[in-house]
């Protein structure tokens, strides 16, 4: 299975979003957060959310894995990349626009407590930071992912 690592596209989000549910089936946190699992409600608008981001936010990067014989995304990682910024840029707290079949307040709770974390430790300093997602189909390559593309 030759593999190539890539940048995703716009056109890649819902089969990125629903790895991403495939990735943390297990995690009994996705279950509080989406009790129906990957309905399409909640993959329309989390892929509508990441063509968004890639389309607008500087400092946000995708990179995918694609299985070149079959042409299936079989992993994917999310790259942030933040210059030094100032406070009134980075200590925001925004509610996240879940799904109408998703838990959203326990869903906000939990991104407000690692945004609060997040901006304690680093006070806009500049950072780096990557969120790979393994998928369960193919062990190991969400650290390929990750490892090759520190090169962004």
């Amino acid at each position: 299975m030759p593999l190539e690592l890539s940048p995703a596209t716009q056109s890649d989000c819902e089969a990125l979003i629903r790895l991403q549910f495939e990735a943390y089936d297990q995690d009994p946190v996705q279950h509080v957060l989406f009790p129906n699992g990957a309905t399409q409600i909640t993959v329309s608008l989390f892929a509508e959310h990441d063509r968004k981001s890639m389309a607008e936010d500087p400092y946000v990067r995708y990179m995918k894995v694609t299985d070149t014989e079959t042409g299936q995304i079989i992993s994917f990682a999310q790259w942030f990349i933040y210059p030094e910024r100032l406070e009134e840029e980075w200590n925001q707290l925004k509610p996240f626009p879940f799904p109408s079949d998703a838990n959203a307040e326990a869903g906000n709770a939990l991104i407000t407590v690692s945004i609060r974390a997040k901006n304690e430790i680093m006070k806009g300093q500049a950072y780096a930071c990557k969120w790979p997602f393994p998928t369960q189909r193919f062990p190991g390559i969400s650290a390929l992912v990750s490892s090759l593309s520190t090169t962004l």
